[in-house]
Formats: C-alpha cells, sequence, structure tokens
C-alpha cells in the first residue's frame, strides 16, 4: 500500500474507502510499466539486501517504525520518513559508518 501512496494518494484513499468505482477501471499500458519496474528493483534489492527489514505499518506509524529501526542499523525496505511536514518514502535505506544513504527506485 506505500507503493500506491506514493504513486497516487487520491487513488489510494478511493481503493481503501470506495473500491466499487476503482474496480471498473483497468491500468493503462504506462501504470503496468510502472509497476512491473517497481517489481523488479523490489526483487533486486530484496536479493542484495535479504536481511532488510520491511516497514509495514503507514503513516505516523510508519515514520516511527523506520525510526526505531534506524536505531537498530538494518537495511530497511519502505522506509518512511518525516522531513519539513511531509512524508518521504525510500524504497532500501542503507546504514553506512560514515553517513546514511539512500537508494531511490530510480537510481537502481
Amino acid at each position: 500500500m506505500n507503493d500506491q501512496f506514493q504513486m497516487c494518494p487520491k487513488d489510494t484513499w478511493l481503493k481503501l474507502h470506495k473500491p466499487e468505482p476503482v474496480a471498473q477501471f483497468e491500468p493503462i499500458e504506462f501504470e503496468l510499466y510502472l509497476m512491473e519496474q517497481g517489481n523488479e528493483v523490489e526483487g533486486i534489492a530484496r536479493e542484495l539486501w535479504p536481511n532488510a527489514l520491511l516497514v509495514t505499518a503507514t503513516g505516523d506509524d510508519a515514520v516511527r517504525e523506520t525510526q526505531r529501526l534506524m536505531a537498530a542499523s538494518v537495511p530497511i525496505f519502505q522506509a518512511t520518513l518525516l522531513s519539513n511536514s511531509s512524508r518521504k518514502f525510500l524504497e532500501v535505506r542503507l546504514p553506512t559508518k560514515r553517513a546514511e544513504k539512500l537508494v531511490s527506485d530510480t537510481r537502481v
């Protein structure tokens, strides 16, 4: 659900609260392509970092879960950070000794 929210918060709200109208529409070719690319990136990331932990919460709970996992200094999938009152979603967050390294799905 985190991925869906990143792409379109309104679409995610509709799917959760008004699923009937949404079910009438099929994804277009470009949307299917983006979903496929996201799945490929996630698969590669899971192979590269098999011990990474997945943030499963949403909203403010996801921010708190990410902060808890950051304190453990482990790789994190679907990390959610709060910056300037807006949420930032990361496909993968890797801890390093010098600085935090962030990996985005557009850079893998």
